[in-house]
């Protein structure tokens, strides 16, 4: 179930908008930089030696960015990580936690 607040959605909608108008990689990456955590799932994934597991964060924050459910997140990456372990890949509850302790779309907004 997507706990979000209708308010973060609504911020949520906000930045979606602003990066479909087409803004340059660089400027929506800026607009996804935050601190990482080491025991973090998904901010962990620019350290492993699996394929494509740099671009996976990415893709996961703009996907949360652009009101996708949590599911949607996941889906959204299943085809890169097909090769992976299973125990490797992104989980619902990894990107539930990610979301929720990392990715501030509040935040996100204002910078």
């Amino acid at each position: 179930m997507d706990r979000r607040t209708r308010d973060s959605k609504l911020v949520g909608s906000a930045v979606a908008d602003a990066l479909r108008k087409g803004l340059e990689r660089s400027a929506q990456l800026k607009a996804l930089e935050y601190s990482r955590a080491e025991r973090c799932r998904i901010c962990g994934l620019d350290e492993r030696d699996l394929t494509n597991a740099i671009d996976l964060r990415i893709i996961i924050d703009r996907e949360l960015m652009n009101d996708a459910t949590y599911r949607a997140a996941v889906d959204a990456v299943e085809p890169f990580v097909a090769e992976w372990p299973l125990d490797q890949r992104p989980t619902y509850a990894a990107v539930r936690n990610h979301a929720r302790k990392h990715l501030k779309r509040d935040q996100a907004l204002v910078r």
